[in-house]
């Protein structure tokens, strides 16, 4: 899931650190102090030119196929991701 969008904000167990660690959370400047005027006049612009391309690799070219389809893939991975979880909860129930 995280892979397909080339997730920037996160160090995962098992890739970028030891199997049997925490993950762990890149601080980055992923918004600048002097954005908040952008962001305020248009958030889904602001989201889709500046925020998603800072902690998304495959968004660096909006409009991209490569951004689409890696969108695409992030989400069915994480619905794919929210069934297992439904699953394991209802067997967990019974």
């Amino acid at each position: 899931m995280h892979d397909s969008v080339g997730l920037k904000s996160f160090k995962l167990s098992g890739r970028d650190l030891p199997a049997r660690s925490e993950f762990q959370f890149v601080e980055a400047e992923y918004m600048m102090a002097d954005e908040y005027d952008a962001l305020i006049a248009d958030p889904v612009k602001f989201v889709f030119d500046r925020w998603l391309p800072r902690i998304l690799g495959e968004c660096k070219e909006r409009g991209s196929i490569r951004s689409y389809m890696a969108l695409l893939k992030g989400g069915r991975a994480y619905a794919q991701f929210g069934e297992i979880m439904r699953k394991r909860t209802i067997a967990s129930q019974q």
